[in-house]
């Protein structure tokens, strides 16, 4: 992770990219310096070969929670498709055991 801030504040703006499922750090800013963060996530966002890119409000301290500021919308678009397909497979998975309980229904068989 490159620093391209330090601040005695326990808490900065951090850029998390995902690669490969899973979200790594990037770069990390003052808190002050949010615009330059975005600027920078939104320049990332634009490479191919990273799947996802979001900036965050990060506390040191963990006494406050981590706050997600900005999601790229590739990221988000694919997630709400991989929601939504999650979804239709769940619906279509239970008309498919009632269709399989009101069929055993009608032949006397009892289905769990």
């Amino acid at each position: 992770m490159t620093e391209q801030a330090q601040s005695n504040d326990n808490t900065f703006v951090g850029i998390m990219i995902m690669k490969d499922g899973k979200w790594a750090p990037h770069s990390k800013y003052d808190e002050k310096t949010l615009g330059s963060a975005l600027l920078k996530a939104k320049e990332l966002d634009k490479d191919s070969d990273i799947e996802g890119v979001k900036v965050m409000k990060i506390s040191a301290s963990k006494s406050i929670e981590d706050k997600e500021i900005w999601v790229s919308p590739r990221f988000q678009a694919r997630t709400k498709a991989e929601s939504a397909a999650k979804l239709r497979e769940g619906e279509n998975q239970t008309r498919q055991h009632l269709a399989e309980v009101y069929a055993a229904r009608k032949t006397g068989v009892r289905v769990k």
